[in-house]
């Protein structure tokens, strides 16, 4: 099976539906070993902030040069972003081994007791303890599904319990009272174990105050020990001065929007310092840079800059009131669009109370979700009087809105009502944004080059090509006189070398071996003195004189056109193998260098920390129009603007829908 018919026989765990309760997990981690047992663990429950928590502490203790596992869900674009290391969604292959270990054990236990048939949850639980054990993380952080007591993350002994606060969701689970609800999240306190609380209310308090006594667990509740004082907020994040038992944190940049972030803030920082106390080596500088550079998607966060496009994946009632406080600070000048949509199972009445008077103008719309409520439905929980609209599915209700807003400084578009909406918001603002993008850059760009070839040196144009339909400019994938040999030995000698000195090497190269024949035959001592620019000689002149060898002797001197053919020649890997499909051939392919990987980061098309994830990635999100000219495109873009030091993203075109670009200008906005 591939990775998505793994995610599909997992998906259909989901027919078991939900139950509360650690039978189930206990019974599937006992059969892979306990992998949970040999983990230190920081368990975060709460209403709301859980994830915005784990965010926090993850960034924080990456810093401070940990291997961090952290397990959140939802997801917002792909599962694998639910089981992530040092910030970064674990790799396909890694979700498909994991599976592999986890289905017969699952299928095992369900033949041998018909009560033990694991839900989707649990066995995503029981994947994310199983990955981070084999990857030997240092540190675990694991976000409670759902209340505490019954969840399935609780059958870890963490060193540290983290409950964020206490509200009214999940009501038919866990109960409808404050006091109910406290119980249940208070069920993740363990015995002689630290709980970090940042629950206000007298009740939810009292309750967790006798569990951890009980327990005898030491508790710290933040909002006696730690406060902050707001010095500036934009709609980006606050600038705030942290007052902690130990000292006074300066002039801190929380860059995650609202008020209620720099809660989450101190609650992290209350963890971290009892980290400390537990001998963890994490210093005020990794704390500072820790906070400032943690990303949480899909909270209040900024998409777009022309118009403005907010992000939020609240659905609840204190969610609401949060977002509320948000938009009447930030957003008071704004003409604001709301989109909104949520699951059937939610306070759609308390939410729209709190929220409906922010909006100019309502559309109404439904994820794609079993659970999400029609259109229709919700909109009559709107009050008369305020301009509302449907649409069936989110991106037409984006567009709508896009429309509607157009060029107007003045307007905003704020999404919201589930975590869900705001997956299906992305995924079509993704796609929006890479046509932006490729239009933009062909239109930068006309001209590109192959690895060895310096820009402005390929303009022996293919026929056909001359005129680009989409800008009117002339273009060129790079040179093609239909050599793939030189695209082959040059993107060889391109690895691990600057392009202006793998471009001397070739040059040197070609001008003397420009066959495979004559380059099979070449003396290799003549060899290594003409690539010597490109670094690494000795072992590159072995690596191209058994390609052409096997080239001539197996391919007819003939660079082969199949993929598993390239893969076979001495030092091809995918990277090298697209180069030569898109360069030597005008195949569709995604050539994945450390530009296009970097760059693709930094934009927030996707999350991976290797050039081949960012292809796997990369192929699911874009068209195959875009495929032969994504590598030379960004290329140019990282030589010209996105410098991997440096960059400059004031002077970059596509700053507004750029995560990195959003932020960077944010900062410098703030500062």
């Amino acid at each position: 099976m591939n990775y998505d018919e793994h995610l599909e026989w997992l998906y259909d765990l989901q027919w078991h539906g939900m139950k509360l309760g650690l039978a189930n997990t206990e019974a599937l981690l006992a059969e892979l070993g306990s992998p949970h047992e040999k983990l230190k663990i920081i368990h975060v429950a709460g209403t709301n902030g859980k994830g915005s928590v784990c965010a926090i502490l993850t960034s924080i203790l990456v810093k401070a040069g940990y291997k961090v596992g952290t397990y959140t869900s939802p997801h917002l674009s792909d599962f694998a972003e639910r089981i992530a290391v040092n910030g970064f969604p674990v790799s396909e292959g890694d979700i498909a081994n994991s599976i592999k270990r986890i289905k017969p054990k699952i299928e095992k236990l369900a033949s041998r007791d018909d009560e033990i048939k694991c839900t989707f949850f649990e066995a995503t639980t029981s994947m994310a303890f199983d990955i981070f054990s084999r990857k030997k993380v240092d540190i675990a952080i694991m976000e409670v599904g759902m209340g505490g007591r019954l969840d399935s993350t609780n059958v870890t002994d963490p060193i540290i319990s983290v409950i964020t606060n206490i509200g009214l969701d999940h009501v038919q689970h866990l109960g409808d009272s404050i006091r109910d609800i406290a119980f249940e999240k208070a069920g993740i306190i363990k015995k002689n174990r630290p709980v970090i609380c940042g629950a206000r209310q007298a009740d939810a308090i009292d309750i967790i105050q006798k569990k951890a006594k009980k327990m005898k667990a030491g508790l710290i509740l933040v909002h006696d020990d730690y406060q902050a004082l707001r010095i500036e907020s934009d709609i980006y994040g606050s600038d705030v001065d942290i007052k902690t038992p130990n000292g006074i944190m300066k002039n801190i940049r929380v860059p995650l929007a609202g008020k209620h972030q720099i809660g989450n803030a101190m609650i992290s920082i209350a963890a971290i310092d009892k980290l400390v106390e537990l001998g963890y080596e994490i210093d005020q500088d990794d704390l500072h840079k820790g906070i400032e550079t943690t990303r949480w998607r899909g909270r209040l966060q900024v998409a777009r800059t022309s118009p403005l496009v907010i992000l939020d994946g609240t659905h609840n009632p204190p969610g609401a009131e949060a977002l509320k406080d948000f938009v009447l600070e930030e957003l008071a000048d704004k003409k604001i669009i709301g989109i909104i949509g949520m699951l059937e199972d939610k306070d759609t009445k308390g939410f729209m109370e709190k929220v409906e008077l922010l909006f100019d103008e309502i559309i109404i719309t439904a994820p794609d979700y079993h659970r999400a409520m029609l259109a229709e439905e919700l909109a009559r929980h709107i009050s008369k009087g305020i301009e509302v609209s449907t649409e069936k599915k989110v991106k037409d209700a984006i567009d709508k809105a896009l429309k509607t807003a157009g060029d107007d400084d003045r307007s905003a578009i704020l999404i919201t009502g589930s975590i869900f909406t705001a997956s299906d918001a992305l995924a079509h603002l993704n796609q929006l944004r890479i046509d932006i993008i490729f239009h933009e850059l062909k239109k930068a760009y006309p001209i590109g080059a192959f690895p060895g070839l310096e820009v402005g040196g390929n303009e022996t144009y293919k026929p056909g090509r001359e005129i680009d339909d989409e800008t009117g400019h002339e273009t060129t994938l790079g040179k093609r006189s239909g050599d793939a040999y030189n695209v082959l030995i040059s993107t060889i000698l391109s690895q691990r070398t600057r392009d202006q000195n793998t471009h001397i090497a070739s040059e040197n190269l070609f001008a003397v071996y420009d066959t495979p024949e004559k380059l099979a035959d070449a003396d290799p001592e003549e060899v290594e003195r003409l690539i010597k620019p490109a670094g690494f000689y000795v072992q590159k002149t072995k690596k191209i004189m058994e390609t052409a060898r096997i080239l001539v002797e197996k391919h007819g001197s003939q660079v082969p056109e199949d993929m598993d053919d390239l893969l076979d020649l001495p030092g091809v890997g995918r990277k090298t193998a697209n180069c030569v499909l898109v360069y030597g051939f005008e195949r569709p392919a995604i050539a994945v260098d450390t530009h296009v990987h970097r760059i693709s980061n930094l934009m927030g098309l996707v999350r991976s920390q290797v050039p081949d994830d960012t292809e796997i990635a990369l192929e699911k999100i874009l068209p195959k129009e875009y495929w032969i000219d994504i590598n030379r495109l960004l290329v140019r873009h990282g030589q010209e603007i996105c410098k991997p030091i440096n960059p400059q993203c004031g002077k970059c075109f596509l700053s507004h829908i750029c995560d990195t670009g959003i932020y960077r200008l944010s900062a410098l906005m703030s500062g």
